[in-house]
């Protein structure tokens, strides 16, 4: 709402895919229709933290139709009406900062679900939700409010263009290797106040005259950064920008630079910017030395050195005599009573009524007029309004590259080399964050090479570093397709297209589902829609069930991915059963953490080895833990009667050789069409349907 901006994004046929996209977006507030399905409602009130707002009558506003006239999809437009109208009831006056309607598309960027930006800790925290430990908090070298939005932006968006990330890569590189260039863009980018919130108050009309100032100051600077850039061929496109130096001249000449917060509380403009307002500051200016003349004129011919003339806004101007000089006062002096007081009397004369009369209309005066042209100042503003906005936006994505910049200046980081095949290799990874918070203490990096192989089977005790790997893995990735140098000594990456996660135990993320049930979606959702070119992060499937049904599980979707879906993919598990299924299949290897043994001790090694861990250590995990003596000793007895004993293996027959699978293109198009509610549908919108469903297996 304050900078003005408005989007559109088409969401599938589904509850969870909506709630999952409110979520993505972090909305404070839904508006419906009163009308809408109770369902639905419900699994929206569920939310914490989100308000419903409902609108009984939709109204239809002319002067906003050219903020949607370009959007041709009915559903979007009538979303977008219905928005408009309740602004336009709540706020109660014109917006004129709202921009046209941008349409958002997926299908140029890398995606990544609730899931993903949740569980790879993107823009905030799962714990604390925090964003200081999370990638955006670990990445914010951003100088600008801009360029903070548009640095969260580009996290939850990474780029899939290859010429794109190349075009990123040699800005960041520039900035980076360029030392005076780079400190000079700072020290400007710190003088640049939040242009979209400015822009945002003029147009809403509760702008100060401290917020021209901040705007005078922006439009100083901005020049200076696009003449430190435009230079260089990877900012060329600068050269086209207007700096709106003309907006900054007006504004240099009309604001005073000790211009008060409060409108009407006069002294905003400087001398010379209007005549009127000069002349009224004369009177002021030179009434003021008229009452110092007079209050010294009738002490001399009083004789009462301690009379002076005051002011209140009950009285207006008065001469102020003390009790023990009242005697001196004579009638032919004119002095007319006013105020008696407790140790003076106060006096009006007619010709310091006549002038008081003048000085404080000239006060008055001079407020009105100061804040009709303040008003008129405005509205002037108002006219290069886009401007402006596209102004902002450049400002916000070179202080975006500036960010990275600062991020690639860190020890340890490296520019990744964008694969043309499959190829993916990370040498001496390491995880940004864990990396920073551990500061002094020795961080262990380690190797991820993904040549020929899809799946990783990764085993290793509780606490081993499994997660922290595949997260860290993840967030390489993700860094890389921002364009971004990432903490490797080495990295080969190809260009992934979705990433999907599944971390942790988490409960009830979206609908009040059980941990499993949870975990099940997630997985479906991975298997139904990753490719070849997607990153899957698998992080110890089925633990929410039986021992049996878990491994039964997590072994079929290995075998499921790695003969139909080819993903890359890293599987951690502690099922080591799983680990025969790198015999069967060519693009399925084992990997685990290391551990060394001394005694009935271990000692957590965190690096990442080829081949499989015998032994979950669950038990040594424990006892590092402080359970207490007498729980590790029963648990030891238990697990070398079970060895002793043994327990039946799961088979290794392979399940999936030759799969039949329905089609995804008919699969979506079976989802969308059980989701349509033909009762509700008007003439428009079922032709605005079967348009989708065309496009959808057109795209398919």
């Amino acid at each position: 709402m304050s900078s003005g901006k408005l989007i559109s994004i088409n969401v599938e046929h589904d509850i969870d895919k909506l709630i999952a996209s409110l979520l993505n977006y972090n909305t404070k507030e839904v508006v419906v229709q009163k009308d809408l399905d109770q369902h639905l409602k419900r699994r929206l009130q569920f939310l914490n933290e989100m308000t419903i707002s409902e609108v009984e009558t939709v109204e239809i506003l002319n002067e906003s139709t050219p903020l949607y006239s370009h959007i041709d999809n009915q559903f979007n437009v009538e979303a977008i009406q219905l928005l408009l109208s309740y602004l336009h009831t709540t706020q109660m006056k014109a917006l004129y900062h709202l921009r046209p309607v941008q349409l958002i598309s997926n299908d140029g960027y890398l995606k990544l679900d609730y899931n993903a930006l949740s569980n790879l800790e993107l823009l905030e925290t799962l714990q604390s939700k925090q964003v200081k430990h999370s990638l955006l908090g670990f990445l914010d070298h951003a100088q600008t409010s801009m360029g903070k939005r548009e640095l969260r932006q580009n996290i939850s968006r990474p780029l899939i263009n290859k010429n794109d990330i190349l075009k990123r890569q040699a800005q960041i590189t520039l900035l980076k290797n360029d030392y005076l260039l780079f400190d000079d863009l700072k020290s400007n980018l710190k003088q640049i106040f939040d242009l979209e919130r400015i822009n945002a108050k003029i147009g809403y009309g509760n702008v100060t005259p401290l917020d021209l100032l901040r705007l005078k100051q922006s439009l100083a600077h901005i020049p200076q950064v696009i003449n430190l850039l435009v230079s260089h061929p990877e900012f060329a496109y600068l050269s086209q920008v207007n700096d709106l130096s003309e907006l900054h001249s007006l504004l240099d000449s009309a604001i005073d630079e000790e211009a008060k917060v409060n409108v009407r509380d006069g002294d905003i403009f400087k001398d010379g910017y209007n005549q009127q307002l000069d002349h009224a500051r004369s009177i002021q200016k030179n009434g003021q030395t008229w009452i110092l003349e007079l209050e010294a004129e009738e002490r001399r011919r009083t004789d009462i050195s301690n009379l002076k003339i005051g002011y209140n806004r009950v009285f207006g101007y008065f001469i102020e005599v003390s009790k023990g000089n009242v005697s001196k006062i004579k009638d032919e002096y004119g002095y007319i009573r006013k105020q008696t007081l407790t140790n003076s009397e106060r006096y009006v004369t007619e010709t310091l009524s006549n002038k008081a009369e003048e000085i404080l209309n000239a006060d008055e005066v001079a407020k009105e007029l100061e804040y009709n042209l303040f008003i008129e100042l405005c509205q002037l503003l108002q006219k290069s309004s886009v401007t402006l906005l596209e102004l902002s936006e450049h400002i916000g994505v070179i202080d975006f590259i500036f960010a990275l910049a600062t991020t690639a200046k860190q020890p340890g980081y490296t520019l990744p080399i964008i694969a043309e095949d499959r190829t993916f290799i990370i040498e001496e990874g390491r995880h940004p964050i864990l990396e920073k918070i551990m500061k002094n203490e020795s961080y262990v990096s380690n190797h991820l090479n993904m040549h020929d192989e899809d799946v990783w089977i990764i085993t290793g005790p509780n606490m081993g570093g499994k997660s922290t790997f595949m997260r860290q893995s993840a967030l390489i990735v993700i860094m890389s397709q921002m364009g971004s140098y990432v903490p490797a000594s080495k990295a080969v990456i190809p260009i992934f297209d979705q990433i999907f996660t599944r971390i942790g135990a988490s409960d009830d993320i979206l609908s009040g589902k059980s941990t499993f049930m949870v975990e099940m979606a997630e997985a479906n959702d991975a298997l139904s829609h990753a490719t070849s070119n997607s990153l899957i992060i698998f992080d110890e499937i089925g633990r929410g069930t039986s021992t049996y049904d878990g491994m039964s599980l997590a072994k079929a979707m290995i075998e499921y991915i790695a003969t139909n879906i080819k993903a890359k993919t890293l599987f951690s598990t502690h099922y080591h059963e799983l680990v025969s299924l790198a015999d069967h299949f060519e693009n399925v290897s084992n990997y685990h953490l290391r551990v060394d043994e001394a005694e009935d001790e271990i000692i957590l090694k965190y690096e990442v080895i080829a081949g499989i861990s015998n032994k979950s250590y669950g038990i040594n995990v424990a006892k590092l833990a402080g359970l207490p003596d007498v729980i590790i000793k029963r648990a030891d007895h238990i697990l070398e009667h079970l060895e002793t004993e043994g327990i039946e293996q799961s088979g290794h027959d392979i399940i999936y050789r030759e799969v039949e699978i329905i089609p995804k293109k008919l699969s979506k198009l079976l989802d969308t069409l059980n989701d349509l509610d033909v009762n509700t549908l008007t003439p428009l919108m079922a032709l605005q349907v079967l348009d989708d469903l065309k496009k959808l297996s057109d795209k398919e």
